[in-house]
This record gives structure tokens, C-alpha cells and sequence, in this order.
């Protein structure tokens, strides 16, 4: 678990995402096959590097929310 400055434990949070059944099994296999690795775990590493590649596509970090997340089903483009 990630600490703050000052070597306090940070807190964790839940969130509900719905993913692809395939895709989740495959996480799960990976946190079961995987010795010391957690669900969390990977899904939180794998968030992690899909963000830093993403910024490091942007050329900067994403700025602060402005507004409320959009959420349910996409819109159709």
C-alpha cells in the first residue's frame, strides 16, 4: 500500500466498472497464477501503465475534473 509523505498507509477506495466477462477472467487468472498478486492488484498496476502511456501520449499530465464524470452507457458517435 502506497503511503502518504508522512508514512501514513492511504486509504483505498471501491469502484463498480463493468468489464468483458473474458477480460476479467483473464485478470483473474493472472492474480491466481501469479504468486503474491491480488485481483486489486493487477487491475491497479494495469491502470497505472495505461495512464502513464496515455500521459506520456498527451505530453502532460490530464488536468484536475471540472465537472462530474459522465457515466453509463457511451454516447453514439
Amino acid at each position: 500500500m502506497k503511503k502518504t509523505d508522512n508514512s501514513k498507509p492511504l486509504k483505498k477506495v471501491s469502484v463498480s466498472v463493468r468489464l468483458d466477462p473474458d477480460l476479467l477472467d483473464q485478470a483473474k487468472r493472472a492474480a491466481y497464477w501469479t504468486p503474491g498478486a491480488t485481483l486489486g492488484g493487477v487491475v491497479e498496476e494495469a491502470l497505472r501503465r495505461e495512464l502513464a502511456r496515455l500521459e506520456k501520449s498527451r505530453g502532460e499530465t490530464f488536468p484536475k475534473l471540472v465537472g462530474k464524470l459522465r457515466t453509463g452507457r457511451p454516447l453514439k458517435t
